[in-house]
């Protein structure tokens, strides 16, 4: 008991000797026994650890989904003040601003006390265009599109979530990050790059789609929109800014259907025979490709050690997957491999052959032999039909191609049919006539009245 200077007694309260839990906030020293396999340790109202990286994550309603936002920190009382400031700013009325202290401690302590800025209510701007007014004028022509710089952004502008792209696309080769680039740069030609990423909205996709459709090719505007563009939204979507991108509803653009031509299997070992004439090392690579019905880079990277003479096959790599897949030497592949053998080619580590371009060889003996010109891919197409056309099962022919399944080769390959081939087919077609014997129908009596014998 102790008294106060009027000598009234008063009563110390006493610590209990252990306090009552907090469900929504724990010590980071002392966290919460986390369930196997699962990282994220909750250490306040919405907010979790990180295990690997000691990141706070917010996690918070949004449309009634959970967002998972990285607040970029590894202080809680920092992650609980952005937090607090995030989901204030998010109220629906908009008519806020928040203010960031620039200096290092807290505002009023440096100096002279200074009051802290409250809200203030702030005039609604005027809505920006979403999409960029198109130059004209022989200026138009000459001018470089970039993508636009600004002054002032929200970061949640398309313009933020390209730099964010940037930052992130390390790991993409070089010629990949100027294609996104070049996508980049035509898309800010129609589009406002400093328009606030929600604002934009399914029906200005589709109007972008339409501008974009002028002059291009399908394929063209489907990778402006579906690689480059969807890229952004993606990593909006991946930072809660948005729920789901505005492209998931946009329909892509429908390709033209596509004629292409490739020999018959009899023009193909002929447009061989007319290439090994005037380039020899062109002739082999062509060969293989018509032999086999593999392409350019499956035979770029084919060597020696890949030919299993004692088992009949040859393991070539597709270059899309790095994944080794087994063709056999067919009959008509025997005499290939054999010149390949007699003349040293088959030594382990080795090329097979000296690469080189085939097309232009390829071209050269099409003309000469007054048959269509036909590319490297036809020879491989060649091959593909030839094999279906006389029986070959789908399945097995998508094995020799690396393929898991006959889906693509019945989808692709399966709408070629040679006029020859159909002919035999109808030839297979019989009628009833000269098929099986009718058989008659059996007798009746005559005379119903009488008993059978």
């Amino acid at each position: 008991m102790e008294t106060l200077g009027n000598g009234h007694p008063i009563e110390l309260q006493t610590l209990p000797k252990s306090l009552p839990s907090n469900s929504d906030v724990c010590s980071d020293s002392a966290p919460k026994k986390r369930r196997r396999n699962n990282p994220f340790v909750r250490i306040a109202r919405g907010l979790w650890r990180y295990g690997p990286t000691g990141n706070i994550f917010w996690c918070h309603k949004l449309n009634g989904r959970n967002v998972w936002t990285n607040l970029q920190t590894t202080d809680r009382k920092r992650a609980m003040a952005t937090s607090t400031l995030m989901e204030y700013a998010g109220c629906p009325n908009g008519h806020t601003e928040i203010f960031a202290w620039p200096g290092t401690g807290s505002p009023g302590l440096a100096g002279a006390a200074q009051p802290m800025p409250l809200p203030v209510a702030t005039p609604e701007p005027a809505p920006a265009a979403k999409f960029a007014p198109e130059a004209s004028g022989p200026a138009a022509a000459t001018a470089q599109p970039s993508i636009p710089t600004t002054t002032i952004h929200s970061g949640h502008s398309l313009h933020s979530l390209v730099e964010k792209f940037r930052a992130g696309s390390g790991h993409l080769s070089a010629s990949t990050r100027e294609k996104f680039d070049s996508h980049f740069n035509v898309l800010a030609r129609y589009l406002n790059f400093d328009l606030e990423v929600t604002s934009i909205k399914l029906a200005d996709m589709r109007e972008l789609k339409s501008k974009l459709s002028e002059g291009r090719k399908p394929s063209s505007v489907n990778d402006i929109l579906f690689k480059a563009l969807s890229a952004l939204f993606q990593i909006a979507v991946e930072d809660g800014i948005l729920t789901e991108s505005p492209l998931a509803k946009l329909k892509r653009a429908k390709k033209g259907e596509t004629e292409r031509q490739q020999p018959t299997w009899e023009q193909a070992e002929r447009i061989v025979a007319e290439v090994a004439t005037k380039a020899r090392e062109s002739s082999l690579i062509v060969n293989l490709m018509r032999n086999f019905g593999v392409g350019q880079a499956e035979i770029e990277q084919l060597r020696g050690e890949h030919f299993d003479l004692a088992k009949g096959l040859v393991h070539f790599r597709r270059k899309k997957t790095g994944k080794f897949f087994d063709v056999p030497i067919f009959p008509h592949s025997k005499a290939l491999v054999e010149e390949l053998k007699n003349k040293g080619r088959l030594g382990v580590g080795r090329p097979v052959v000296e690469w080189r371009e085939p097309r232009a060889a390829l071209a050269a003996a099409c003309r000469r032999l007054e048959f269509p010109v036909y590319g490297p891919r036809g020879l491989r197409r060649c091959f593909i039909i030839h094999a279906l056309e006389i029986g070959v099962d789908p399945r097995v022919v998508a094995r020799w191609q690396g393929h898991k399944d006959a889906t693509l080769i019945l989808k692709v390959y399966g709408k070629y049919i040679d006029p020859a081939h159909e002919l035999r087919q109808a030839q297979k077609m019989v009628t009833s006539t000269n098929s099986a014997a009718v058989i008659s129908a059996p007798e009746t009596n005559k005379n119903d009245d009488e008993p059978p014998p």
